[in-house]
């Protein structure tokens, strides 16, 4: 019989000392969740997509927001991934739950910018087609405490995609790769579409990688591959005397005003 390693991985953060302020609630199968006296999150289990995740969800349980995912079969599933998966969620709640003003000044400054929770769950996201990312971001958050999307795409993420696009010879999972990046710059943030845009696409070096994806992607992101073209190498000007954003915001923006 199959392992449910959904239950091994709640229990593993049930018992964790760094949750013990948190009550925890085993909701059907598939589905915990962990409450304390501010936050309550929800961890549930899509065994279609065997993709397991956690997310923050308001007291009235009208806003339901998704922070991290991670890809775990459960045929394939081994302890480190358990292990990982586990402490990646122990780290989202008990961090959180820190009252110092150090951490929560690290939490205002995370909004917005390239350490922000989205960045993470693009990370997470492309762990799921790159198994061997799974550590990679374990690493950096332990070194940093944090993922630097921008820097962690260009040094890990990317190597990955080109090595993958030039030696995949199933064109449906290149299809499945190019889904997934897109339906993550449909629904991503300015900074996590720039990512993708000029931190992956802009980036592919390889012709035979370049034409591979190009067939396996929305056209939505076709065309903001193709604006973002122009901007390639070249440096934005940061504007004056205006609400501070981030360099792929603007980037962004000025590759918009081209396509239009």
């Amino acid at each position: 019989m199959e392992k449910n390693y959904f239950n091994t991985v709640c229990k593993m953060i049930s018992t964790s000392e760094r949750m013990k302020k948190f009550e925890f609630t085993k909701e059907g199968e598939f589905t915990a969740k962990f409450q304390d006296n501010e936050c309550l999150y929800e961890i549930a289990y899509d065994a279609e997509k065997s993709l397991i995740s956690i997310f923050s969800v308001s007291k009235n349980g009208a806003d339901r927001k998704t922070i991290s995912s991670w890809l775990m079969e459960f045929e394939k599933c081994t302890s480190k991934d358990v292990n990982m998966i586990a402490s990646d969620f122990i780290d989202i709640m008990a961090g959180s739950t820190e009252k110092n003003s150090s951490n929560k000044l690290q939490k205002k400054s995370n909004i917005g910018d390239e350490n922000s929770v989205t960045g993470l769950f693009f990370a997470n996201r492309m762990a799921s087609m790159f198994p061997d990312l799974k550590e990679e971001i374990q690493n950096e958050k332990r070194e940093t405490g944090n993922i630097k999307i921008a820097l962690f795409t260009e040094n890990k993420i990317l190597p990955c995609v080109e090595d993958f696009l030039i030696r995949e010879k199933n064109k449906s999972r290149i299809k499945k790769f190019g889904n997934l990046l897109s339906d993550l710059y449909h629904s991503g943030t300015l900074d996590v579409r720039s990512v993708i845009t000029m931190g992956i696409l802009c980036k592919i070096s390889n012709k035979a990688a370049e034409e591979n994806l190009k067939s396996a992607i929305s056209d939505e992101l076709l065309k903001a591959w193709k604006a973002s073209l122009k901007y390639k190498g070249k440096k934005i000007k940061p504007e004056k005397l205006k609400i501070k954003k981030s360099f792929f915001s603007r980037l962004l923006e000025a590759q918009k005003n081209v396509s239009k």
